[in-house]
């Protein structure tokens, strides 16, 4: 696994010597056989609209974000209530237990042995939904690149064996 935190503070050109790593999983041409996670973590640029982001953060160049399955934004801090802003204050660093580490393979292991059901099973359907996804979103002005809408269908499939493992456990 590799993280890439602040990401956007590197220069575009920079940005671009990161992308074989995070698309083809190479360093310098070689394959990194057993890299399997890649994230980033980036704080927002500013932008022409709005003075909230941070100056020295880039915007990410389309291509490379859409190599990221998940794109997950966080709320600003004036979005939180005051008791969530007390509980991120207040959040101490806990050391993993064997416990936890041990039922979270567990739940990894149960949601890849559940993915090729699920995949045999809605797979398809899945599929169709999302065709029709990036038709409506593309006339609402937020288009999808042919490889976001398989990855949405990866990651839908892989969130839904997730969910259902997790019932099934508790």
């Amino acid at each position: 696994a590799v993280i890439f935190d602040e990401i956007s503070r590197c220069r575009p050109d920079i940005q671009n010597k990161l992308f074989p790593i995070i698309h083809e999983r190479r360093a310098q041409g070689i394959l990194l056989e057993d890299l399997k996670y890649r994230w980033a973590a980036m704080n927002p640029p500013v932008s022409e609209d709005d003075d909230d982001g941070y100056i020295g953060s880039e915007p990410l160049d389309p291509a490379l974000t859409d190599r990221f399955a998940f794109v997950v934004n966080m709320p600003s801090w004036e979005r939180y209530s005051e008791a969530e802003q007390l509980a991120i204050i207040l959040a101490d660093d806990c050391t993993i237990t064997p416990d936890s580490a041990a039922r979270f393979r567990r739940a990894i292991s149960s949601t890849k042995a559940a993915l090729p059901s699920i995949r045999e099973s809605i797979g398809d359907a899945l599929a169709v939904y999302i065709r029709c996804l990036v038709a409506l979103l593309a006339r609402a002005g937020i288009p999808l690149s042919p490889r976001r809408a398989g990855m949405l269908r990866r990651s839908v499939l892989g969130v839904h064996a997730a969910a259902l493992t997790l019932d099934a456990s508790a």
